[in-house]
């Protein structure tokens, strides 16, 4: 099985021959728009099936699957679709399941090691909406499979789709939800006086958001730039702060608990 295949599919072809198997399964987790993909070309020489969700309109022949489905891989293996929906709207993500029960899922452009897929690749109109799916599909991701799960991306280090750098090479769904902004929220401690507006709903809450300069911070840095560009474009005089939260006590910056 091979997931989200680059277009220099002959490496692929060459280690299946070294190894001695046979690829029985293509998948894309969603239509890329930072590479272009070999899966149709790699399904087509090694005659495996073409999988992809079945709400994306494509001009090819393929194993269309939706949430829920359940693909047979080996007489031990079998991958599971689950939509999660942020980075386009169709995204799917794979949980491969063994013998011994769930070993990881591949989340191509949903959930990262760190970070997410970008919201904006589809046009500025619809990055709200696909913001709000984003988040909605990490908790999808959090409440659906143990914490000890591997976490599979597509996308890391360098990636153009991904919303803030991505960092390392081995992550665990647990872990993402303890360092991960999709998955943290303003409950543990913040600074006093800090309103927490998450960045979907920060267009039409504008006048929730204190007089005077406001100080914007966000774990990730991609969606601190984007709610001081709107802060901006709304006359605000805005400061990004680029520093780990972690380091605000140590700084002096007044924090609580308080909701």
């Amino acid at each position: 099985m091979v997931v989200d295949p680059q277009r220099d599919v002959d490496r692929l072809i060459a280690l299946t021959g070294r190894l001695g198997v046979r690829i029985s399964h293509v998948v894309e987790t969603h239509v890329h728009n930072d590479y272009v993909s070999g899966g149709l070309e790699l399904a087509r020489l090694t005659g495996a099936a073409y999988v992809m969700s079945g709400a994306d309109e494509v001009g090819f022949d393929r194993t269309a699957v939706a949430n829920g489905d359940v693909l047979k891989v080996s007489a031990g293996l079998r991958l599971w679709v689950l939509a999660t929906p942020g980075h386009t709207f169709h995204h799917l993500s794979y949980v491969l399941e063994g013998r011994d029960g769930v070993q990881g899922v591949f989340t191509g452009g949903s959930l990262l090691h760190g970070t997410t897929g970008r919201t904006d690749l589809l046009g500025g109109e619809h990055a709200e909406d696909l913001a709000r799916a984003q988040h909605a599909s990490a908790r999808t991701l959090a409440d659906a499979l143990p914490a000890d799960a591997q976490v599979w991306p597509t996308h890391g280090f360098g990636s153009f789709c991904t919303a803030s750098p991505a960092s390392g090479d081995d992550s665990t769904v647990g872990q993402e939800q303890q360092v991960n902004p999709v998955g943290t929220e303003c409950d543990t401690s913040h600074v006093r006086g800090a309103v927490h507006v998450p960045l979907p709903e920060l267009p039409r809450r504008l006048g929730e958001v204190p007089d005077g300069v406001v100080w914007v911070h966000r774990g990730s840095g991609y969606r601190a730039a984007a709610a001081a560009s709107l802060l901006a474009r709304a006359g605000r005089t805005v400061v990004v702060i680029d520093d780990s939260y972690g380091d605000a006590e140590n700084a002096g910056v007044p924090l609580t608990t308080d909701n």
